[in-house]
Formats: structure tokens, sequence, C-alpha cells
């Protein structure tokens, strides 16, 4: 994994054999680690998504805050929603296809 690190963020290009096509953006913004990802299809790529939060806790980064776009969750599926470790989670799921927003932020954090 290539990252460049810097006061404010760090940016981390996906190089696994996952082959996410976008790159993953962390910023620490007033001492949380907030992680955006156009994940284009989340339930598909779960099993990524906790490996590359396993590489970065691997290098003592903790994720405090995980936002989703693009998750291409279907109103209709059977398939219960992705559990990513300890995170509590909120899904916007679009009534069309495409779309879609997931939230995931560690327990400790109060959020309304």
């Amino acid at each position: 994994m290539d990252e460049d690190l810097s006061d404010n963020a760090v940016y981390v290009s996906q190089r696994s054999h996952y082959a996410f096509p976008h790159d993953v953006k962390v910023e620490n913004v007033e001492g949380l680690n907030i992680l955006h990802w156009n994940i284009n299809g989340l339930m598909g790529k779960i099993d990524g998504v906790n490996l590359f939060l396993a590489n970065l806790k691997q290098k003592n980064i903790q994720i405090d805050a995980i936002l989703f776009c693009e998750t291409l969750i279907n109103k209709d599926s059977q398939e219960p929603l992705p559990i990513i470790g300890d995170y509590v989670s909120e899904h916007y799921i679009r009534p069309t296809n495409g779309g879609g927003i997931s939230i995931y932020v560690l327990p400790q954090y109060k959020y309304t």
C-alpha cells in the first residue's frame, strides 16, 4: 500500500488484489480519523474493507468513522447489512438502483 502521511490527512491508494477503483481518503478532523470511500458496491467488497482496516490498524491508524458512498445496497436485498468490527452503522438505501450511503462510527462516539 502506498501512502502519503502529512499533518492533516492520509491518502491511501488501493493496490490490493481486490482492485478497488477509487482512492481512499482518511482525514484527521479535530482528533478524529474519518475515512471516506466511494465504494461502488459495499456488499461485494466487505472482505476487502475489513482487510484494509486491519492493515491500517497494524500501522496504528484507528478509523473513528467510515463514510461510504455509492454503496449500491438494494432495498429488496435479502442479505443482512454489512457489519464492520464493533462499528455502529446507519444506512441510506435509495428506493431506485444506484447510490446509497453507509456510515459506520465507533460505539464510544454519540451522534444524532
